[in-house]
């Protein structure tokens, strides 16, 4: 039997990666009594894990209405992708210095598993994956300012950002173009180049706002 502690850890886990994988879609109502039953748990761990979910603002509690999975709308998004901006760049100043040459050898892997990906012919079978691996190489590039805050930080802001791309109907044509901007990024960070890097990581951050927007926009 799991310790008090491990099971609150545990919900909150599941319950994190089924919003994130889009099992509960966004404005997605739960039924906490189902919930209960699904799970063989008390209304306890069960709410403690909702009340998580709604500060790292996944899931919005609404008394006497119900807990809701967040909306996702083209305006949140677009303004998350201007803080996830902000964030990135400040952290890239310290990239530039920080960065020892097993970060680089981390990063180049991650683009290189994802470039393997985009040889598979049914690209929908895995633009799941891609996503993650995005994902982690943008967490290790601001890990590379070696700042916890801003780590924490970026991810609550990000993980809105990856719901709608969850939401998204990706196209290797998107994925082409984010294989050609992380190639950019790549080679300024090589070089120490912060000017050049700056200007890689903006350009793929906005870029990156403009397809996610023509595809909510596609798909409202």
């Amino acid at each position: 039997m799991l310790s008090p502690v491990k099971l609150r850890e545990a919900v909150y886990a599941w319950l994190r990666k089924r919003i994130l994988s889009h099992d509960y879609p966004p404005g997605f109502r739960f039924d906490l009594l189902a919930l209960e039953k699904e799970l063989g748990i008390s209304r306890t761990p069960l709410k403690e894990a909702l009340h998580r979910l709604e500060v790292e603002g996944l899931v919005e509690i609404r008394p006497r209405r119900g807990t809701f999975v967040i909306s996702i709308d083209a305006q949140s998004v677009a303004e998350d992708f201007d803080v996830r901006r902000a964030l990135e760049l400040y952290a890239a100043e310290a990239a530039v210095r920080e960065a020892t040459d097993q970060d680089l050898q981390q990063l180049k892997a991650l683009a290189e598993e994802m470039r393997r990906l985009l040889e598979n012919n049914d690209y929908q079978s895995v633009v799941d994956k891609y996503i993650h691996l995005d994902h982690q190489f943008h967490n290790l590039l601001v890990g590379l300012a070696r700042n916890k805050r801003l780590i924490e930080i970026y991810e609550q802001i990000d993980v809105h950002v990856r719901i709608a791309r969850v939401k998204q109907k990706f196209t290797r044509s998107d994925s082409k173009h984010t294989e050609s901007e992380h190639d950019a990024i790549l080679e300024a960070l090589e070089r120490r180049d912060g000017r050049a890097l700056i200007k890689a990581l903006s350009d793929h951050i906005e870029l990156s706002k403009a397809r996610m927007l023509k595809v909510l926009e596609e798909h409202v």
